[in-house]
């Protein structure tokens, strides 16, 4: 059974994520805003637009010799060494990739 505090939703004003019971519609619309930015609304403030980021974590490559299943993991996850697909002990880390992370205003900017 899911509690509506189990689901998570994406303010499409803020962009805040908030479980669905503190968000409501907003004005002749189908996007759910929170409650913090109808009450902005309603009191004629507009809302700044705030952007959630993380660092991205560590993370390494795994691949099945046996059954070519891949995945990644946290750096350092432990596991012992069988795969988790097929069972088999033939799991082997893959090359690192380097990933480009870009700061861009629009689609346009590729």
């Amino acid at each position: 059974m899911v509690h509506d505090q189990d689901v998570i939703i994406s303010c499409t004003r803020c962009t805040i994520n908030v479980p669905i019971g503190q968000t409501t519609y907003e004005n002749n619309s189908k996007n759910l805003i929170c409650f913090n930015c109808y009450n902005k609304i309603i009191k004629g403030v507009r809302p700044d637009k705030i952007i959630q980021s993380a660092d991205m974590p560590d993370k390494t490559d795994y691949k099945c010799l046996a059954c070519g299943f891949r995945f990644t993991r946290a750096i350092n996850f432990q596991f012992g060494g069988h795969c988790f697909n097929c069972g088999k002990p033939a799991v082997q880390m893959e090359e690192t990739k380097q990933v480009l992370v870009r700061d861009r205003k629009s689609l346009l900017d590729y």
